[in-house]
C-alpha cells in the first residue's frame, strides 16, 4: 500500500489538504482520493471537498466486488479546481457498487447505482434515474452434440427519481442460436423472444401502471475472414472481414412505456450490427 498526504497553500482561497491512498493485495486493489479545503475565501467561506473511492476485490473464484464512488461538496467544485476541459465539463458523478458472480454458463450482477448532478442547470426531469437495485442474469449454454446454443438475458431494475414515473422493470430475453464456423467463414442464425413488464408509480395521466411489451425476433449473422501476412518481414497480419447481418423485429406500439434509461447511441462498428438499435430495454426498434 502507499499513502500520500499533502497540503497546498492556495493564496486566494486558503489551505487545501489532499490524501491519496492506494492498496494492492493478492485479491484486491483500490484507491481513495480525497481533498478538503476549509472555509474557501472565494466561495463565501464554504468548505470544499472531493472524494473518490474505487475498489476491485475477488472474494473467491467466480465472485467479485467492484465499486466506484465519488462525491463533491458543491456544483462549482470542478470549475474551481479541475485541470483540463475533461474535468471542467463533468455533468454527473457516478456512485456504483457491483457484486458479480460468474461461471462457465452464468454471469449474474447485482448493482446499486446513482448519480450526483454537477450541472444544476439540467432540469430534474432530464436527470438520470437511480437504479437501486439492478440485477442482471445472463447465460450462454452450448448443447454438446450440436452447434446449437441457448442464450438468456434478463434484468430487473428498480428506478428511482424525484420527478416523473418510477418503478420496476423486468426484461426477459431467451434466444436459440445455431453456429457454424470454419476456416475463413462463420454462419449464425438466431431466433429469440423479448418480454418486458413494468410496475409503475406516477405513470402519468391516462397511462397504465403495469404496461408490458412482447415480441419475437430473428437474426442472421454471416461473414468471411481473409487474412494475409503484411509488413516488410511479414511481422503483421492483415485481415479483410466482409460481414452481413439481417434482422427482423416486428413493430410494437410503445407509447405507453416509460423511458428510464434507453436512447440511441452514436453509430459505431459495434452498434452497426446490433439487433436493437436502442440501448436499454425501454425501447426496441422495429427492423427488416
Amino acid at each position: 500500500s502507499s499513502d500520500v498526504c499533502s497540503s497546498d497553500l492556495l493564496t486566494a482561497r486558503g489551505v487545501q489538504l489532499a490524501e491519496d491512498f492506494r492498496y494492492l493485495t493478492s485479491s484486491s486493489h483500490g484507491q481513495l482520493d480525497a481533498t478538503f479545503l476549509p472555509s474557501d475565501r472565494q466561495q463565501d467561506h464554504q468548505d470544499r471537498s472531493y472524494l473518490r473511492y474505487t475498489d476491485i476485490t475477488d472474494i473467491q473464484h467466480g465472485l467479485r466486488f467492484d465499486a466506484d464512488i465519488a462525491n463533491v461538496s458543491d456544483s462549482n467544485y470542478f470549475e474551481s479546481f479541475a485541470v483540463g476541459t475533461e474535468q471542467t465539463s463533468v455533468t454527473y458523478l457516478e456512485r456504483r457498487a457491483d457484486l458479480l458472480y460468474y461461471d462457465d454458463v452464468w454471469r449474474i450482477r447485482g448493482q446499486l447505482q446513482n448519480y450526483q448532478t454537477i450541472d444544476i442547470s439540467v432540469p430534474d426531469s432530464e436527470r438520470p434515474y437511480s437504479r437501486v437495485p439492478r440485477i442482471e442474469a445472463n447465460a450462454l449454454y452450448p448443447f454438446d452434440s450440436s452447434n446449437f446454443e441457448f442464450a438468456f438475458d434478463s434484468e430487473a431494475v428498480n428506478f428511482l427519481r424525484g420527478v416523473g414515473p418510477t418503478g420496476v422493470r423486468l426484461n426477459l430475453s431467451p434466444e436459440i442460436r445455431w453456429s457454424s464456423r470454419g476456416p475463413g467463414y462463420f454462419f449464425e442464425p438466431a431466433v429469440g423472444y423479448d418480454f418486458t413488464q413494468y410496475d409503475l408509480q406516477d405513470a402519468g395521466l391516462g397511462l397504465p401502471s403495469t404496461p408490458s411489451r412482447s415480441l419475437p425476433y430473428a437474426r442472421l449473422d454471416t461473414g468471411l475472414v481473409f487474412e494475409r501476412e503484411a509488413g516488410s518481414h511479414g511481422q503483421r497480419t492483415q485481415t479483410l472481414e466482409p460481414r452481413l447481418v439481417y434482422s427482423y423485429v416486428p413493430y410494437r406500439n410503445q407509447d405507453e412505456l416509460p423511458i428510464f434509461d434507453s436512447g440511441l447511441p452514436d453509430l459505431n462498428l459495434t452498434e452497426l450490427f446490433r439487433t436493437n438499435r436502442y440501448v436499454g430495454s425501454d425501447r426496441i426498434g422495429d427492423a427488416n
